[in-house]
């Protein structure tokens, strides 16, 4: 799915993944959820082995239709609100 798919959609959620590892605050988002509870801005690692000289910050992003993950997302405890400024 294209980047164009976002346009016109407000943001309501920038989520985090939290375990044990992660306990301190100010995390590096890892999705943004839309307000039609479906779309989902996804970031995940860059392949270093591709990617050999990009920063450690670097991210790939993809879009997901997906209304049953968005629900999980927003209402699972483990993903918390991201509040580190990007």
């Amino acid at each position: 799915m294209k980047l164009k798919k976002i346009i016109g959609k407000k943001v309501v959620a920038i989520k985090t993944y939290c375990d044990n590892r992660r306990k301190k605050k100010g995390f590096v988002p890892d999705y943004i959820l839309f307000d039609d509870k479906k779309t989902i801005m996804k970031f995940d690692e860059q392949d270093y082995y591709s990617y050999h000289d990009c920063s450690l910050s670097a991210r790939n992003i993809s879009i997901i239709e997906d209304s049953e993950f968005w629900n999980r997302i927003m209402k699972d405890k483990s993903y918390r609100d991201s509040n580190e400024d990007f």
